[in-house]
């Protein structure tokens, strides 16, 4: 394929067979996708790549070369190193800390895509994949542009010239003609996929906080959605702040009736040691 040599069949994809390939010249691996498409795929996904290519984010999976074989279409990407996110959470449980980490990584990779009125409309956990830094931090990194579009306006209707392919998908477009950003909806999707389904005991955990961030984006009505990557960043931003714990009426009554008890006590042995020490 071009100037890549095939290794390996790693395993299907959205619309393809995905390979372990490498350049012949330079000896890097990449992953390389090879999709059998007719010449209207292939316009779309000259689209795609192009779009891609736009958006200036570390967090999105480089896209190295892209062609065209007897084979189909194909498009190179780099190797990344790590797990998707859906493995990780079939493997553990997420913290706090965790989904504070991930999920302020991919705000800022979707205020990207919406910096240039580009939607994704496919992120979910199988296309997030989390890589191990050196100060042994995860990085997040976007892998998919199979459905990415370039909107008219960014909680608009599509152009004119891009009827035909948004009916293509009428559910996605749906949404967005009503004046809902898909993406904002998919963050708070996956933002209830990766919270715990058995919440701490205390309600004044993050993971409360983080549920009401994940309603606030899953709103099915314009105005009750968060707009952009901005207001859910300042709303994920203040439910990730550790805020103690108020102390319960309860709690004030036990302490105050330890706080008697003890001073009973100290009145107790005052008067003891008084009785003592009178003459006898």
């Amino acid at each position: 394929m071009g100037s890549y040599k095939i290794r390996r069949r790693v395993k299907p994809s959205a619309r393809g067979v995905l390979y372990v390939a490498r350049h012949v010249h330079t000896g890097r691996d990449v992953m390389l996708e090879l999709i059998d498409a007719d010449s209207a795929l292939r316009a779309q996904i000259a689209l795609e790549t192009r779009g891609a290519n736009k958006v200036p984010h570390r967090g999105i999976v480089d896209l190295l070369d892209h062609g065209v074989s007897p084979h189909g279409v194909w498009f190179a990407t780099e190797k990344l190193r790590g797990e998707s996110l859906a493995r990780r959470l079939r493997r553990k449980k997420l913290d706090a800390d965790e989904i504070a980490q991930i999920f302020s990584q991919l705000i800022d990779i979707v205020a990207a895509f919406q910096k240039l009125t580009l939607v994704h409309g496919g992120i979910d956990a199988t296309q997030i994949v989390l890589e191990e830094t050196a100060a042994e931090k995860v990085r997040v990194r976007l892998l998919d542009f199979g459905i990415v579009r370039k909107a008219d306006k960014l909680f608009g209707s599509f152009a004119a010239d891009e009827k035909r392919e948004a009916r293509e998908s009428a559910e996605r477009n749906a949404l967005i003609t009503r004046g809902l950003n898909v993406d904002i909806l998919a963050l708070g999707k996956l933002l209830k996929t990766i919270l715990p389904r058995r919440f701490p005991r205390d309600r004044f955990a993050r993971e409360f906080h983080y549920l009401r961030v994940a309603e606030l984006c899953t709103a099915d009505k314009p105005g009750k959605q968060l707009r952009n990557c901005e207001e859910l960043g300042r709303q994920f931003q203040l439910a990730s702040v550790k805020v103690a714990a108020p102390v319960e009426p309860s709690q004030w009554m036990y302490a105050f009736l330890v706080f008697g008890l003890l001073v009973a006590f100290g009145l107790v042995l005052a008067m003891g040691y008084a009785h003592r020490a009178l003459p006898t």
